[in-house]
Formats: structure tokens, C-alpha cells, sequence
């Protein structure tokens, strides 16, 4: 059976660990950036596109700690940058289409299910 933590994934040369650095980095970024640059805007999309490209382009392909740190956070930022774009320009168009309300209609459902 195959190592699952340390095989690469997804056609990349990551495997689960890298990945999972790159999911704490996305919320921790994320929750860092929100109060300044706000979260799931267009605007706060590209601000996190372009900070995760230059950021991926100034570490590059160097070897180290610090280096594979940058890398994880850039990857994290990109990640958060899409998902911001994705919610800004697609959730509404999703949300016509199934009919449903919003977000918050949907949250206040969970309180009133699980209250």
C-alpha cells in the first residue's frame, strides 16, 4: 500500500503535509489579511493574487525552510485569492439559480436546526 503522507498528489510534487501547510496558511492569511483588505471580494482577490504571485516569484525554486515556508504561503494566498473571486463573482449566479437566499439565510437555518 502506497505511503499516503508522503506520496505526491494531485499531479504535483506536493504531498498531504505540503498540502496541509497550505490549508493552515490559507486560513491563517486569510484571517490576518480580512480585517485590512476584507474577504470574498473581487477586490480582496486580486489584492491576495498578486501578493501570492510575487511572493511565489521571490522565493522561486531555492531550497530551505524559509523558502518552502514562502512557498506555502504564496500557494496559500492563491488559493484564498480564488475562492474570494469564485464567492464574489459565481456565488450570487448560484444562489439565483437554486432559488435559495443567502448566506446568512442558510446560517440562520443551521442556528435554528441545531438550537
Amino acid at each position: 500500500m502506497p505511503d499516503v503522507i508522503t506520496e505526491k498528489l494531485a499531479g504535483s510534487n506536493w504531498n498531504l503535509m505540503d498540502f496541509l501547510a497550505v490549508g493552515v496558511s490559507k486560513v491563517t492569511m486569510e484571517r490576518l489579511l480580512t480585517p485590512m483588505i476584507g474577504n470574498g471580494t473581487v477586490k480582496s482577490g486580486v489584492l491576495k493574487g498578486v501578493g501570492g504571485i510575487a511572493l511565489s516569484q521571490m522565493v522561486g525554486n531555492k531550497s530551505g525552510m524559509g523558502e518552502q515556508v514562502g512557498r506555502y504561503v504564496a500557494a496559500g494566498l492563491i488559493v484564498d485569492a480564488v475562492e474570494d473571486v469564485t464567492l464574489a463573482l459565481i456565488d450570487p449566479t448560484i444562489q439565483k439559480f437554486l432559488g435559495g437566499g443567502s448566506s446568512a439565510a442558510s446560517n440562520t437555518m443551521v442556528d435554528v436546526i441545531s438550537g
